[in-house]
C-alpha cells in the first residue's frame, strides 16, 4: 500500500464448521488473506455470531451436526428480510452432486466451493466479495505451515469421527453413519489424506443410495482404523 492511502478495514468472515482441521485450516489461510475470522462449530452458533454483528463473508458448512447449513442460510435471510441486509453465504463442501447444488440456491446462498478450499481461491473471493484487491501474496501450503498443530487436531478428529461410525454401525443409524463417513472424507481432503478420503467417500456414496446399513461396513470401519494407525505410527517414528 502507497504512502497516504487509507488503510481499509480487514475483512470480517465467518467460518462455520464442525470439523475441527476444517476449521483450524480455513482459519490459518483466511488470517494469512488479512482477515478478521469468527468461527462456528455448529448451527446454532453461526446463527449467534451472524444475528451479533455483520460479517463481510460467511462460509458455511452444509453438514452440520444440529441444523443444516441450508437451514442456517434460510435464517439468515429471513431475519435480513426487509432490513436491506445481505451477507454474502458461500457453501464450503466436499459435495458436487445437483441436489446440493439446488439446495444452494433454494436456501438463498450466493454461490458455493468444494472442499479442500484453497489459499488462491479464498483470495479470489475476497476480491470479488469484499471489494479486496489481490494484493496478499502467496505462503507456503497450509499443511506444511499449521504443521503439527494441524496434524494433532486431524488425529484427534479422526479418533471421534470413528467412534461415530463405530456407534453408528452398532445402533443401525443409516443417517448417523453418513454423516461420520462425510466428516472423515472431508478432513482428509483437506490434510491431502487421499486413501481415507477415497474410502470414506465410497461408503458415503453407497449410503446415499441405502436403506440399511450396508454389510461390509464394519470392513471399512475396520479398514480406516488401520490407515489412522498407520499414520499415527508414522507420526510417531517423524
Amino acid at each position: 500500500m502507497s504512502a497516504g492511502q487509507p488503510v481499509r478495514p480487514r475483512p470480517r468472515v465467518l467460518v462455520v464448521d464442525d470439523q475441527p482441521a476444517n476449521l483450524l485450516i480455513l482459519e490459518y489461510q483466511l488470517r494469512e488473506l488479512d482477515c478478521d475470522v469468527e468461527l462456528a462449530a455448529d448451527g446454532a452458533q453461526a446463527l449467534e455470531k451472524a444475528g451479533a454483528q455483520p460479517f463481510d463473508l460467511i462460509l458455511l458448512d452444509c453438514q452440520l451436526p444440529d441444523l443444516d447449513g441450508y437451514a442456517v442460510a434460510e435464517r439468515i435471510r429471513a431475519h435480513e428480510s426487509g432490513t436491506g441486509a445481505h451477507m454474502p453465504i458461500l457453501a464450503i463442501s466436499s459435495a458436487t452432486d445437483d441436489e446440493h447444488q439446488q439446495r444452494v440456491m433454494a436456501s438463498g446462498m450466493d454461490g458455493m466451493l468444494t472442499k479442500p478450499i484453497r489459499e488462491d481461491v479464498l483470495r479470489d473471493l475476497l476480491a470479488l466479495w469484499c471489494d479486496r484487491a489481490d494484493d496478499v501474496q502467496a505462503h507456503m501450503p497450509v499443511t506444511a505451515a499449521v504443521g503439527r498443530d494441524l496434524w494433532s487436531v486431524y488425529l484427534e478428529s479422526l479418533d471421534e469421527d470413528l467412534e461415530r461410525l463405530a456407534h453408528a454401525i452398532a445402533a443401525a443409524d443409516l443417517e448417523g453413519l453418513r454423516h461420520a463417513a462425510h466428516r472423515i472424507k472431508g478432513a482428509a481432503l483437506a490434510v491431502e489424506q487421499g486413501t481415507i478420503a477415497q474410502r470414506a467417500g465410497a461408503l458415503e456414496a453407497v449410503l446415499k443410495q441405502a436403506a440399511a446399513i450396508p454389510i461390509d461396513a464394519p470392513d471399512t470401519l475396520a479398514e480406516l482404523r488401520r490407515q489412522r494407525d498407520n499414520l499415527r505410527a508414522g507420526s510417531t517414528a517423524g
